[in-house]
């Protein structure tokens, strides 16, 4: 069998490779990749059988990389730190996973347990998974994946987002924030409800949450629980517009 891996760091890179040479001589690593981008290029000429794919990973993780894959007829391994709860979110749509540190006992009994079952329509399997991911545009829900696991927010909850570079930061009403490795524009594309706006180039707001709007160069919003956003001045008056037609 064929295998490649997907992985960020290079000890789990090397681990997975030495303890596949080891004791599974039956596969063959025939890519390792430390980023999903590079590993699209060519997993149509490497067609593997197996996909060993960490969940976090800067620009591109690894849910991320499987709604861009060509190739999908590979039985799928995550290899996460993620916490129980995220991993029984993966379990629940019949994928394997390796829980970093990876173990040499767990590793084996995966592979012997992929030989026995043989899934046939892997496709399926993972376009069901994506799409249990993706924004629930009925509940109003989006998923977050972090460092610590994969966080399911009601839009209701998320007063905003501030962005910084590659990285975007959502706070929430109760107090808690989390931290990704996404820009604020895949934020913008996935907090389609009307009422989240883009306010200023670092940030969007939820305008269930405005308390105000102070005047000002550009002004600022002052939400209830005294958070002040900044309006950046190419926006103020399409918003000022936009909280007219409230009156």
């Amino acid at each position: 069998m064929r295998a490649i891996i997907i992985d960020d760091e290079s000890n789990s890179r090397e681990l997975l490779s030495a303890l596949a040479e080891k004791y599974t001589p039956e596969i063959e690593i025939v890519g390792r990749f430390d980023n999903g981008a590079d590993a699209l290029k060519e997993i149509d000429q490497l067609k593997p059988d197996i996909l060993f794919l960490d969940i976090e990973m800067p620009n591109m993780n690894g849910f991320d990389f499987l709604e861009k894959c060509p190739y999908t007829d590979f039985y799928l391994i995550f290899t996460t730190a993620y916490n129980e709860y995220a991993i029984k979110a993966i379990k629940n749509h019949a994928f394997d996973y390796l829980l970093k540190p990876i173990k040499r006992t767990e590793f084996i009994h995966t592979i012997e347990r992929l030989q026995k079952e043989k899934h046939n329509n892997q496709k399926s399997k993972i376009d069901e998974l994506l799409n249990h991911l993706k924004v629930d545009e009925d509940r109003k829900k989006i998923v977050l994946a972090t460092q610590e696991g994969m966080h399911f927010l009601e839009y209701d909850e998320i007063m905003y987002v501030k962005g910084e570079g590659a990285y975007s930061h959502y706070y929430c009403a109760d107090g808690s924030k989390y931290f990704i490795s996404k820009t604020l524009k895949d934020a913008e594309s996935k907090l389609t409800d009307k009422r989240f706006k883009r306010v200023h180039a670092s940030y969007i707001m939820n305008f269930d949450f405005v308390k105000k709007y102070q005047r000002g160069e550009g002004g600022f919003f002052v939400l209830k629980d005294g958070t002040s956003i900044p309006v950046s001045r190419s926006k103020k008056q399409d918003l000022l517009g936009l909280m007219e037609k409230w009156q």
